[in-house]
């Protein structure tokens, strides 16, 4: 399933593919084709979909292979690139070049992206809409920061997507996907 390897002395995981379909696709969204990286088993209909928030380097080959890592366990994976139409981050490791990109993406477009990512795969009969999730990853701005929470017990399971300012105020809270 994976494979451990040393990469600048520290170890790195790496998801095999075997068995998976795992690959970019075209997603429409209004008048856009966003691409998604999407993982899943080969042959399975109506899986537990995970939609993958992309950290602020973009979808590179950790994010592919946390989607495959799920894919392993069953589920449909799903990163959408959240950043496309403001430029590619794709190679770029220095935050001062990659802010200029990512602090232009509006929070309307991401919660877009994130939807039409979903209906995509409902559309495409791949995922259960019944089981859903979405993980994500720390993503910092000069101005704001955006997290995701999620939390499920027998009662209520919910997610939540917060932009915070500087000083870790509030600015949005918006609950996505029971």
């Amino acid at each position: 399933m994976s494979d451990q390897q040393i990469e600048n002395g520290e170890p790195r995981v790496i998801t095999d593919s075997e068995g998976l379909m795992a690959q970019f696709v075209e997603v429409p969204v209004e008048r856009d084709i966003i691409p998604v990286y999407c993982a899943f088993p080969q042959g399975q209909e109506m899986m537990p979909l995970v939609l993958v928030v992309q950290e602020i380097f973009g979808i590179h080959e950790h994010i592919q292979d946390v989607c495959r890592r799920f894919a392993k366990l069953g589920c449909i994976a799903l990163a959408p690139d959240l950043y496309f139409r403001q430029g590619s981050v794709n190679g770029l490791s220095n935050p001062e070049q990659i802010y200029p990109i990512v602090s232009q993406v509006p929070d309307q477009q991401v919660m877009q992206d994130l939807d039409a990512t979903v209906t995509w795969a409902l559309e495409n009969g791949l995922a259960d809409p019944q089981r859903m999730g979405i993980t994500g990853f720390y993503n910092n701005h000069e101005d704001k920061s955006i997290t995701i929470e999620f939390y499920s017990n027998e009662y209520e399971p919910y997610c939540f997507l917060t932009i915070q300012d500087n000083k870790n105020n509030e600015i949005f809270k918006m609950r996505i996907y029971e």
